[in-house]
């Protein structure tokens, strides 16, 4: 068996695993498989065949991720498809273009788990990632593999076992005459905002309540289902468990979970969030039905299960005519809009404070060659503003906010914040001139432990006297105070840039740093995202203890991504943590 890193994973499908782990990795942020399956057509159900030839519920994954990177300025292209010896060629080529290659392959010949030996052959996507000349041997990530739990798996394939999968047919699956495609993905430039998610859910609730390919496939699953639990011994043994893993593993659970997801991004009332708990919640129940009618064999079960059926239909038709009937501009509650412009002055004061002067904000020969035709605004300067506005939501309640970059603003620009009234606020940011989006996010109450737990592991740096309070022009704070938990977050970011924590992570993974001057190593590019988590302070104390977790390099696309996790900590309590991955190039060493 040749080297593997396993891990669990939430994918819903082969090929859209694919493609989300190439734009997490060109862009340096935690893309969503969800944002396929909404801005294409991933929750349009219908009911097909597995490998075995029992009933599933399926969705067109290839329209559905050639749409989504379409609408979302990004690309789904396809390269090649197996025909002779020039295979090994056209594949090197486009990893040399693109730094990637999906392929479409017999599932059978793959090595590096077990469960391909034990199931019928079937159509399988997967990463090809670097080729080994020494080994020749490709360097593969498989998104999700069905062995004993859903995993993701690092390993490597040989070339010639890979040539076998991609020239050995497969039969009884539409999906066959991919076999042996090589697709490469341009990954998008455009994020997913908040009130778009929304729209692209009620596109497809329309579409499901009003296409009978859609609008019946719980009751058409249901008869095929019923079908193969009826035929001889062993077939209703397999018939069972296929019907448990359909639902509880492949994909009308993980499915549910996005959508549910969706929902609350979405902006969608309580309401229709708990019909879709309710949903997801009975089809769980059916899956333990098909549990103990494959150790069974009771013909007392098989009612039950129909009847556990019938209330699943109901409820999925109830659900999506539901969505059906809402409209985008009504379902978001009402919005609160603020325009605020961030000043040449602004970007200046706010390079002197924490220490970021990269020519991109202020040359336009750095910023064009950055691929910006004009001088852009700090993302950390951008979100300021905004922070300010959730402050005054929130009042005294803590909350977390998580914010994604999507295009720079243009320094004297100006920028509308549109935030959602509802229970989890929606952050939309976009550029006055043009309306294109700029940065959007989600602020909700409460302080989750994934964000806590980043403290244990953080190592503490002596305290230093915070500096002054940043303050910006009137025009962009309107003559306001920012909030004490803003200046503190400002503080604490512009104490990470100067106090060479950045450089000591460099160096501690990069050789071609010059220890001498390891600042002159990197240029800082951007901020991708950053999440705060805030409590209100009455004053901003005279000294903080700075912690931080060892900050993390990893190679993407245009350069690398360092990712880490700030505290502040007065009177052994913690008073904010941040979380950020910034974008930056390394200097090398003629």
């Amino acid at each position: 068996m040749l080297n593997q890193i396993i891990n669990p994973t939430e994918s819903v499908n082969c090929f859209t695993g694919c493609i989300t782990r190439v734009v997490c990795r060109d862009r340096g942020d935690a893309f969503r498989e969800a944002d396929i399956l909404s801005f294409g057509n991933g929750y349009q159900m219908r009911c097909g065949y597995d490998e075995y030839g029992f009933p599933e519920i399926i969705f067109d994954v290839l329209k559905t991720s050639v749409d989504a990177l379409n609408q979302l300025g990004g690309r789904c292209i396809k390269e090649y498809v197996y025909q002779d010896e020039r295979w090994f060629d056209q594949i090197m080529k486009a990893m040399a273009d693109r730094g990637h290659v999906i392929v479409w392959l017999n599932s059978s010949f793959l090595e590096y788990s077990e469960t391909f030996y034990r199931r019928p052959p079937y159509l399988h996507a997967i990463l090809l990632e670097s080729y080994d000349e020494e080994t020749e041997s490709f360097a593969i990530f498989d998104s999700l593999v069905f062995d004993h739990g859903r995993k993701s798996i690092n390993a490597r394939v040989a070339r010639q076992t890979l040539e076998k999968a991609l020239q050995n047919p497969i039969s009884g699956n539409e999906l066959a005459p991919e076999l042996g495609t090589f697709y490469t993905v341009v990954s998008p430039q455009i994020d997913a905002v908040t009130l778009d998610i929304s729209r692209q859910v009620l596109r497809q609730a329309r579409e499901n309540v009003n296409n009978p390919l859609h609008s019946t496939v719980v009751r058409d699953y249901r008869a095929l289902v019923l079908a193969s639990l009826a035929n001889d011994k062993a077939d209703r043994k397999h018939a069972a468990r296929r019907l448990f893993d359909h639902i509880n593993t492949l994909f009308i659970i993980p499915s549910s979970v996005n959508l549910r997801k969706d929902l609350a991004l979405g902006g969608f009332s309580p309401e229709i969030q708990a019909d879709a708990e309710e949903l997801e919640k009975r089809w769980k129940h059916l899956a333990v039905m098909a549990l103990k009618f494959e150790v069974t064999l009771s013909a007392n079960l098989l009612p039950r299960i129909e009847a556990k059926f019938d209330e699943i239909e109901q409820l999925h038709t109830v659900f999506w005519n539901k969505l059906s009937l809402l409209e985008a501009d009504v379902m978001v509650t009402q919005r609160t809009t603020n325009t605020f412009t961030i000043e040449a002055s602004d970007v200046e004061r706010w390079a002197d404070y924490s220490g970021d002067r990269n020519p991109v904000h202020f040359d336009p020969k750095a910023a064009l060659a950055f691929g910006v035709p004009f001088p852009f605004a700090h993302g950390m300067l951008s979100i300021i503003p905004v922070k300010t506005l959730i402050d005054k939501k929130a009042g005294s309640t803590p909350f977390t906010v998580d914010f994604r970059f999507a295009r720079p603003l243009k320094v004297g620009g100006t920028m509308r914040v549109n935030l959602d009234n509802g229970e989890s606020t929606g952050i939309e940011v976009t550029d006055v001139a043009g309306g294109a989006p700029l940065i959007y996010g989600i602020a909700s109450s409460g302080i989750g432990q994934a964000n806590l737990d980043a403290i244990e592991t953080a190592s503490v740096f002596s305290g230093n006297k915070l500096r002054p309070s940043f303050v910006l022009n009137e025009n962009y704070a309107r003559g306001e105070h920012l909030p004490v938990w803003v200046q503190l977050e400002a503080a604490v970011f512009s104490e990470f840039i100067h106090s060479g924590m950045l450089e000591q992570a460099i160096t501690k993974h990069m050789t071609i740093v010059d220890d001498s001057n390891p600042r002159d190593a990197y240029t800082l590019l951007h901020t991708r995202n950053t999440t705060s988590v805030m409590t209100h302070l009455a004053e901003l104390p005279d000294v903080v203890r700075l912690a931080a977790t060892t900050p993390s390099l990893a190679p993407v696309k245009g350069g690398y991504s360092i990712s880490f996790a700030l505290s502040t900590e007065a009177g052994g309590q913690l008073i904010t943590l941040s979380k950020a991955t910034l974008m930056l190039r390394l200097n090398k060493k003629d």
